[in-house]
């Protein structure tokens, strides 16, 4: 389950994705901007099979059980991590659009045919407008507003794709296994099985 700033979803044990309460923004995934009191099936998600859902203050985001993210709502300030072709920033959209991480098309070149093509993600947060999520190699990535800092990359620069974040010097392992956003912060656990080093 996850809780928004003004609406609420949760995955059930078939992998679908349930929205409710406030959808202003298109934050609820029914490709729409209504509301809904009760509880509604994303079903532009089609046959994907949800392992984790985050909610932001008025975007939503999707683990699917390939590794990929998919998120919907506003991206007032990127935190989508979506391509501008699925929604621009400053925009919103109701209908549920795969998060692209620019390192995967650099992977795609013909010489490194051999690199998985793919970011696989392990964990999701959504903060008021920022996201960040860890891969399945332990790395951090965080994308959207930036004003406090919270995105970790050493400046106060929104992104509006998805960034890689080094891990702290006093990190050992230097692998991320677990994030949590809040509304104007991150909160990082680096260690080999999910303990804070």
């Amino acid at each position: 389950v996850a809780a928004g700033s003004r609406h609420s979803a949760l995955v059930d044990a078939d992998g679908r994705v349930w929205t409710f309460g406030w959808g202003l923004y298109g934050q609820l995934g029914h490709e729409t901007c209504e509301d809904a009191s009760d509880p509604k099936s994303v079903a532009a998600l089609g046959a994907c099979f949800a392992r984790a859902v985050a909610a932001g203050a008025a975007h939503t985001s999707v683990l699917v059980s390939t590794g990929g993210v998919y998120a919907f709502g506003s991206n007032q300030d990127g935190q989508l991590g979506v391509p501008p072709s699925a929604c621009a920033l400053g925009a919103a959209t109701a209908t549920p659009a795969l998060v692209e991480f620019p390192w995967d098309d650099e992977r795609r070149v013909p010489q490194r045919a051999s690199v998985a093509p793919c970011t696989s993600v392990s964990a999701v947060s959504c903060g008021a407008r920022h996201t960040a999520c860890v891969t399945s190699r332990g790395a951090l990535v965080v994308w959207g507003w930036n004003a406090y800092g919270q995105l970790g990359v050493g400046d106060r620069e929104t992104r509006e794709a998805p960034t890689r974040v080094a891990a702290p010097a006093r990190a050992v392992p230097k692998l991320a296994r677990a994030v949590a956003c809040g509304r104007w912060h991150t909160v990082v656990s680096y260690g080999d099985d999910g303990i804070p080093s």
